[in-house]
């Protein structure tokens, strides 16, 4: 190549680079400048939604929202998005009149089946707040999609859309070539509500494990005493020992009487600690005295949750509890068992002080933890009460935030414990 040729080729090469970035500046002055020049339009369209929200005079408020400019719109879109997730009642149903009038519904509608994923997120994204029961299908569908935003967008979409056909399907993401989040179809589920026990009990007997835990968890939370009957079967029989635990767990959140024997026939007869240890603590949730003497013999448990457990559940059941608790934490046996394999009399609370060789210093321990940690949780909210007292009656100020902005708490009576 020749001095020239090599020249000229330079000049080409700055010439296009120039070129670049001017274009570059000239796209950002631009886009400034269209910005400032609908600063006070996009200000206005916020009002409106704001005059929406705050209840002013929503029919005009509506009106200037379904006539704004299309860019206009599109710059105040997200914060109305936002408040469709937020607002009830009229305030909802203007701002809903306002995207079917717009269009926006039948776009996002048709944006379901656009080919780029971001535009089926923010669309499946639109419909949920909209409430739009007539897309349950393809958003069902897009639970399956390839992209994993598009199907946490969906599953969070049907969960706002609250139709309790979607339980199947949602339960149904979880296996599969693309599954969808454990959490995320809880919480789908969790907000349709009450609807969804019906199908979340037939779920319960699913073959697959992670839909059963699943179907559990979600009971569990919103308190279904319907399902104990389904979930005890669960606890005495399931292969799974994640899925015997939290329907352990789910069972003390019930917190019903009928779930009694399924949680002492898992404390005193499952193989696994696991689901042993969960069933101590339900049972302190239960709170049924009849649980005594199943939880006085798991104090010996070799595995330290499940006799920690029983213990903090014998603190929890009051009068009962508390007096087998200190029985055994008065038992002093240096040549004892310290492996904790021996189990105690525990026949209830007015049954003979415990000899001493009955039950191993492991068990003693786990009791007198169990009643340090009750008193010093009594302790705290006495003088928790005290000050809130002194508060009120203006005898003492109220504690000073700290640095970070919150309340110091009262730690100055703790101090020497």
């Amino acid at each position: 190549m020749t001095s020239t040729a090599l020249t000229r080729t330079v000049l080409w090469v700055v010439a296009l680079a120039a070129g670049c970035v001017g274009g570059i500046i000239l796209i950002r002055v631009s886009r400034r400048l269209r910005l400032a020049y609908r600063a006070p339009a996009t200000a206005r369209a916020r009002a409106l939604l704001l005059s929406i929200v705050a209840g002013g005079n929503e029919t005009a408020a509506r009106d200037g929202l379904c006539g704004l400019d299309r860019w206009v719109w599109q710059a105040v879109q997200p914060n109305a998005v936002a408040l469709l997730g937020k607002v009830r009642g009229d305030a909802r149903a203007s701002l809903v009149s306002v995207f079917e009038q717009r269009g926006i519904a039948r776009r996002a509608a048709a944006d379901l089946r656009c080919r780029g994923a971001a535009r089926r997120g923010r669309a499946a994204e639109i419909l949920g707040v909209l409430g739009a029961k007539d897309t349950v299908g393809p958003l069902c569908a897009l639970l399956g999609d390839t992209d994993r935003q598009v199907r946490i967008a969906a599953a969070r979409a049907l969960g706002a859309i609250g139709d309790p056909d979607t339980i199947a399907p949602l339960l149904a993401s979880l296996h599969g070539p693309q599954p969808v989040a454990a959490q995320l179809v809880a919480d789908a589920v969790l907000r349709i509500g009450a609807a969804a026990q019906p199908a979340l009990m037939v779920a319960i007997a699913d073959d697959d494990p992670l839909v059963r835990l699943c179907a559990i968890e979600v009971l569990g939370l919103v308190g279904a005493v319907p399902a104990v009957e389904p979930m005890s079967r669960a606890l005495r029989a399931d292969p799974s020992v994640e899925v015997r635990t939290r329907a352990a767990t789910a069972l003390g959140r019930v917190g019903t009487r009928s779930a009694l024997p399924a949680l002492l026939h898992a404390l005193t007869c499952d193989p696994s600690a696991p689901v042993r240890a969960a069933s101590a603590t339900a049972l302190g949730e239960v709170t049924d005295p009849a649980a005594v003497p199943a939880l006085v013999a798991s104090l010996s448990d070799p595995h330290h949750w499940v006799a920690s457990g029983a213990a903090a559940a014998l603190a929890r059941l009051g009068g009962p509890g508390e007096r087998e608790l200190r029985r055994v934490a008065a038992v002093v046996d240096p040549v004892g068992p310290a492996d904790g394999s021996a189990r105690g009399s525990g026949d209830g609370p007015g049954s003979d002080p415990v000899p001493p060789g009955q039950v191993g210093n492991r068990a003693a321990a786990h009791a007198r933890e169990a009643l340090a940690t009750a008193q010093r949780d009594t302790s705290r909210r006495s003088v928790r009460g005290e000050r809130a007292a002194a508060v009120r009656s203006g005898t003492e100020p109220a504690p000073a935030p700290s640095d970070d902005g919150r309340r110091s708490p009262p730690v100055a009576a703790d101090a020497g414990r």
